[in-house]
């Protein structure tokens, strides 16, 4: 498995990232926490750079909802 990080969309006020990584042949985001503790993977298969930016973007001004798995 190769992965390569590709792009990190901070969160405003320091309260989390999303890191989105090309793993293999598609794309993935993972999202830290404010005290940087990995709480969710989110894989993208088949979609587009942007799709995946917009996905993490979303998640970083609040629009995008996950839930904590941790």
């Amino acid at each position: 498995m190769t992965s390569r990080v590709l792009h990190t969309e901070e969160a405003p006020g320091g309260k989390g990232k999303a890191v989105i990584s090309l793993v293999d042949e598609h794309f993935e985001i993972d999202y830290y926490d404010d005290s940087g503790r990995h709480f969710f993977n989110e894989e993208f298969h088949n979609h587009t750079f942007r799709y995946v930016e917009d996905a993490a973007e979303n998640w970083a001004v609040g629009i995008k909802k996950l839930e904590d798995t941790a």
